[in-house]
């Protein structure tokens, strides 16, 4: 299974008149890296939002 990056998406998004929005989610169940420095590993999840951009 191929994986498209966030900046392939924006440029698709860019190229349709869609409008995308980025949001960073921790999930505190999965484990993988220390990125607060707690000494707690956390997975950060990204959340993508989609929609038709109707203002030119």
């Amino acid at each position: 299974m191929n994986k498209i990056t966030d900046r392939e998406l924006l440029a698709i998004c860019n190229l349709s008149n869609l409008k995308m929005e980025f949001a960073n989610i921790i999930d505190k169940e999965t484990e993988i890296d220390d990125i607060d420095n707690t000494g707690k590993k956390k997975k950060i999840l990204s959340n993508h939002t989609i929609y038709l951009n109707l203002k030119n």
